[in-house]
């Protein structure tokens, strides 16, 4: 992926409706381009205020970069996106690849567009789209929100996640539903573990598909996100009820909390919630909880998690 100093910075992007597994696929890529790449810059979007997928990268020599507070393809950080990819371009010494994760609700039509244009134009090529599709759970996003499907529209390699966790029927049947959108792109079966890249680089430069250029003017329609910090420790089994209990307007749940026996990453999706320990944190620094949904009660929450306090 290496190119001459007169070219333009390729660039790597990882879409995927909220939990499909877009951060552990980065990561099978960061360590297969440690070895093989001199300097990588990775971007990091998250729809909420407060980053978590930064935190989970696998070390390393690389440089990150995060945009929060919205979608990087909206105009709400559209300068953002544009400013923090400029920096990556223009970084002396010159990086030989970035990777760029998207937020889960991304709609991702004005990539191009925002390539061409000043100050990135010249400076920064798009040379994959890689779209993750949760094989649990895409039926339920599918029919609704429309960043879900045209993320997969956009893209040029589909990977299908969390295959080992379905059942054959429904990885077809997802696997019929991205068909539908996009009948061309390679599609690729993940159960888990690293990923062969190797097998699914571009062999060119080029986008090999050519995407809308209709620009996104406003927020992703059907979310709303709250982040709650959190300086209490909580107590486990009412957190797992309180996750629990959310409905499915609750797309996505995700943050750290201080938990007796030391700090965890929580995430909640629509296929199950989950509980982490993690190693890497810093002690002097608060927890916190995103929520993304289609309507928040702020009020309700805080009461619940006013419950989960030890």
């Amino acid at each position: 992926m290496n190119d001459a100093p007169n070219q333009t910075l390729p660039m790597l992007l990882f879409t995927g409706f909220l939990g499909a597994g877009k951060t552990t696929c980065l990561n099978s890529f960061l360590e297969y381009f440690a070895v093989r790449t001199e300097r990588i810059a990775v971007l990091i979007n998250e729809f909420g205020s407060e980053g978590v997928d930064a935190r989970l990268l696998v070390p390393g020599s690389h440089s990150i970069y995060e945009v929060n507070r919205g979608s990087i393809f909206c105009v709400c950080v559209r300068d953002d996106f544009i400013g923090a990819l400029q920096a990556i371009a223009t970084a002396e010494p010159r990086f030989d690849l970035v990777l760029v994760e998207a937020s889960g609700v991304a709609q991702t039509r004005n990539l191009n567009l925002y390539l061409r244009e000043y100050p990135l134009s010249g400076r920064v090529r798009a040379a994959r789209n890689y779209c993750l599709v949760d094989a649990l759970s895409y039926h339920k996003v599918h029919a609704t929100l429309p960043a879900a499907r045209e993320q997969v529209e956009e893209a040029d390699v589909i990977i299908l996640s969390k295959t080992g966790l379905a059942d054959p029927e429904t990885i077809l049947r997802q696997e019929s539903l991205v068909r539908e959108l996009n009948a061309s792109a390679p599609l690729i079966r993940w159960a888990g573990g690293p990923i062969a890249v190797d097998h699914i680089m571009p062999e060119s430069g080029a986008l090999s598909r050519t995407a809308r250029e209709d620009l996104c003017l406003a927020p992703p329609p059907n979310f709303r996100s709250l982040t709650i910090p959190l300086s209490n420790m909580l107590d486990p089994d009412r957190l797992r009820e309180f996750l629990t209990s959310l409905s499915d307007d609750f797309y996505r749940v995700k943050g750290i909390v201080r938990l007796p026996s030391g700090p965890f990453l929580v995430e909640r999706t629509l296929d199950g919630w989950s509980v982490h320990p993690l190693r890497a944190f810093n002690g002097d620094t608060e927890g916190f909880l995103v929520f993304i949904a289609k309507t928040i009660d702020e009020t309700s929450i805080h009461k619940a998690l006013e419950i989960c306090f030890l």
